[in-house]
């Protein structure tokens, strides 16, 4: 594929329904993510699965909720841009 020099990018995938799915495809890798560090956060609450001390312990907690933060943030990102997309979607069928 070529593209005149005209200052814009090239989109690939124009057609919103090609855009909804791939945009999809990504909100669901980060809602995964989110949910495997709240599952291993919440792991660290059943006793005497850590075998480690408790200030290790909450310090384990704060990492991964952390990690779920900066995770959840596309996440919300990525759902917005989904619900716009399938709201612009129905104005063209």
């Amino acid at each position: 594929m070529e593209k005149k020099r005209d200052g814009n990018s090239f989109e690939l995938h124009t057609d919103i329904h090609d855009k909804l799915n791939i945009y999809k495809a990504i909100r669901r890798v980060f809602a995964w993510d989110v949910l495997m560090m709240a599952l291993l956060g919440t792991m660290t609450f059943i006793p005497n699965l850590v075998s480690v001390s408790a200030p290790v312990a909450w310090a384990l907690r704060i990492v991964l909720l952390i990690f779920c933060g900066l995770f959840a943030i596309p996440m919300a990102k990525y759902s917005s841009l989904v619900k716009y997309l399938k709201e612009e979607s129905k104005t063209f069928e």
